[in-house]
């Protein structure tokens, strides 16, 4: 396994190395974004690259705490029980737009953004989620989702009563993106996904409390916004759903159109290789991969997990056969699960030191389709 894995590395650098060695003459902007920077550029067409043979590991809030501590310098769950961290970094934005010093889950900003600084410079990839609290109520984005009539998207696309409230929500976020940059003024690539899961009703963006119609116009003008209004050129935007679509018609029923999206992705949970679960998660990823061939996009398993890990072996037994099922479902760029609460012992989606199932996860680093920040073949940024 070893050899095979050091082989199939040096195969990966020769290969990036020569797409380097052409970027450097013409660089192809792939994204969606035409002013995108060159870092993002590069980083598109990286992981489009690596995803014909490999698929990045991402773990939320990793670096900031884990089960039993929280800010120590240089600790992760993933590293402890692997050996490395993991090559994407998810991140969370709510309660940015309020002017509060943290995020909803007491993540300060402050250190956010150093840790995003400190993985970009080792190599890893950054994706952040925003969990908006309602420009309307100014309640958590899972408030009010009980109400039948509610209308927040309503009120705060172009022309709503709280369409200026919004703006100063995404003022605020550019403010974040653009301090996201290194001590020499290079800005910092982000995989940004809002309004994400959108085809259930649990947020008050979701389709029981908007029409398609409305959720593609207050998607557009997020990005439209981000871009031509605020100047943020170092993101590539992700369009991910809940999972549980069978067919391409199902995934574009709220698409907002492919001149805003570079990643189509989806979030599913409870996933178990062989049961229904684990089915409908490899047709969501074959539908993905035929979307994605025919538009140049990337596609990824943007959320995933099994809460405290009760499914024994979940990685190597259940996650990495669903990845592992075909050609297409092998094409995913990146899959990250969700985050080790330090203050709950039972919320946790990697295992941490000592745990029952470390080996096992130690096991699914190992293989060759896997990749954590260690493992990647060069700095995707250059």
């Amino acid at each position: 396994m070893k050899r095979t894995r050091i082989k199939t590395k040096l195969a990966v650098i020769l290969l990036l190395a020569a797409m380097s060695f052409q970027s450097c003459t013409s660089l192809v902007n792939q994204c969606t974004d035409p002013e995108a920077s060159t870092e993002t550029i590069k980083l598109f067409n990286n992981l489009m690259e690596l995803s014909k043979n490999h698929t990045l590991f991402g773990h939320q809030d990793d670096p900031a705490y884990g089960i039993g501590w929280a800010y120590e310098e240089g600790k992760s769950d993933c590293k402890l029980t692997t050996g490395s961290y993991p090559a994407v970094y998810g991140w969370e934005l709510g309660g940015l737009e309020l002017g509060n010093p943290a995020n909803l889950d007491d993540v300060p900003f402050d250190t956010m953004r150093k840790l995003i600084i400190e993985s970009y410079l080792r190599g890893g990839v950054t994706t952040i989620s925003w969990h908006e609290y309602s420009p309307v109520s100014g309640k958590d984005s899972w408030a009010d989702t009980k109400d039948t009539v509610n209308k927040t998207v309503e009120a705060i696309i172009p022309g709503g009563s709280h369409h200026e409230v919004y703006k100063q929500h995404l003022d605020k976020v550019a403010d974040f993106l653009h301090s996201l940059k290194t001590s020499d003024g290079t800005m910092i690539p982000v995989i940004f996904r809002p309004l994400h899961e959108n085809m259930g009703s649990w947020f008050w963006w979701g389709e029981g409390h908007c029409s398609a119609d409305q959720y593609k116009t207050l998607f557009r003008f997020t990005v439209d916004y981000l871009k031509t209004e605020k100047g943020v050129h170092h993101a590539l935007y992700c369009y991910a759903p809940n999972g549980g679509f069978a067919t391409e018609e199902d995934y574009l029923k709220r698409y907002p159109g492919d001149e805003y999206v570079d990643i189509l992705a989806f979030d599913e949970y409870r996933i178990k290789s062989g049961e229904k679960s684990g089915k409908s998660a490899i047709r969501s990823m074959e539908v993905l991969a035929d979307m994605a061939a025919v538009r140049n996009k990337l596609y990824a398993f943007s959320e995933t997990g099994d809460y405290g890990l009760k499914t024994g072996n979940w990685f190597t037994a259940h996650l990495l056969p669903i990845i592992n099922a075909n050609e297409k479902t092998r094409g995913i760029s990146y899959v990250l699960v969700w985050r080790n609460e330090e203050r709950q012992v039972d919320h946790f989606f990697v295992p941490y030191e000592g745990h029952e199932q470390a080996a096992d996860f130690k096991k699914f680093r190992e293989h060759d389709l896997i990749l954590f920040e260690d493992d990647l073949p060069l700095n995707l940024y250059r």
